[in-house]
């Protein structure tokens, strides 16, 4: 077997943020918010995979499959290579134990990347609770980004029993 995917993704956001004014149990200004920036945003990204998979019947009883797939993601310029790999094995008729071992990559997710284009916080924190002077806060996206990945490895024992009971069991 052998495919590919190609995927155009947007996240759009229109957030609405109003001024936001903090205070404490005397009623004493501790903190004044304002955001800069209209709050409407859009983000894209294109992401681009293929992968190859074989099975090979190694004999009756026993069955091997391998595979990898390639994804490549616009936003962090990252391209992960994922491999796959599954063998089972029957020992006799009704039984079968296999396993396998995957690394996957997770897609990255739009709206950290959409943060960076949002609004920018401006605070105050009024005295006695800071200097009084303007602190602004903006979400930076960092340098050498990579996708998220897991690694996986299965084992099963499959057994046929009487009256059309199927025993699996997994870990």
């Amino acid at each position: 077997k052998a495919g590919t995917d190609l995927n155009r993704v947007v996240f759009r956001q229109a957030a609405e943020r109003g001024h936001i004014e903090l205070y404490d149990e005397d009623d004493l200004l501790i903190r004044s918010i304002a955001y800069l920036g209209s709050g409407t945003l859009e983000q894209t990204s294109t992401e681009a995979a293929a992968f190859v998979q074989d099975t090979w019947t190694v004999s009756p009883r026993v069955s091997v499959q391998v595979g990898t797939r390639v994804d490549w993601d616009a936003l962090t310029k990252d391209t992960t290579l994922s491999p796959r790999a599954m063998a089972a094995w029957a020992p006799s008729p009704g039984w079968k134990v296999s396993g396998g071992f995957a690394v996957t990559h997770d897609a990255a997710r739009l709206q950290p990347f959409a943060a960076a284009l949002d609004q920018s916080r401006i605070s105050i924190y009024a005295p006695p609770y800071g200097p009084g002077s303007l602190v602004v806060s903006r979400y930076v996206i960092g340098e050498s980004l990579r996708s998220p990945s897991a690694r996986t490895v299965t084992a099963a024992i499959d057994r046929r029993l009487p009256a059309g009971i199927h025993l699996h069991v997994q870990g």
